[in-house]
């Protein structure tokens, strides 16, 4: 029997980056993308398996991972949509939290990708510092 993860947004993307999402498409489309994504962390092992949660980074009990995910009726697949959610897994008490989501343009003006979520990523969660410096 696979590991069960209980999902949270952190309060930060919430701030940040969630509200963009639904100025562009509207909240009905966040909240149905939203349950989506917490569906893929819930169920990690199984979404790191069929490769829709890409794991960056690991280090003993955590795991920082990548997801690609198109907004609920866009019509986009998630790798064209330019969406992307970062997501903390803890092996050791079954957490998932979604520590970012944006999407591309909200974050890179110039430059690498991984770079500016990485920067956003230690600048912010303070505990996961370390983590992106690897």
């Amino acid at each position: 029997m696979s590991t069960k993860y209980a999902v949270t947004f952190a309060e930060f993307t919430a701030k940040h980056y969630i509200q963009n999402f639904v100025k562009q498409h509207s909240e009905l489309r966040w909240k149905l993308t939203a349950t989506a994504l917490r569906a893929l962390c819930a169920n990690a092992e199984e979404s790191m398996q069929g490769n829709k949660l890409m794991v960056v980074v690991e280090f003993e009990q955590l795991r920082l991972c990548e997801l690609d995910f198109a907004v609920a009726g866009t019509g986009l697949s998630p790798r064209a949509s330019g969406c992307r959610a970062i997501a903390l897994i803890n092996k050791h008490t079954q957490n998932a939290e979604i520590l970012l989501v944006y999407h591309v343009t909200d974050i890179v003006k110039k430059g690498n990708e991984t770079d500016a979520w990485k920067r956003i990523i230690a600048d912010n969660y303070p505990y996961c510092a370390e983590l992106v410096k690897s």
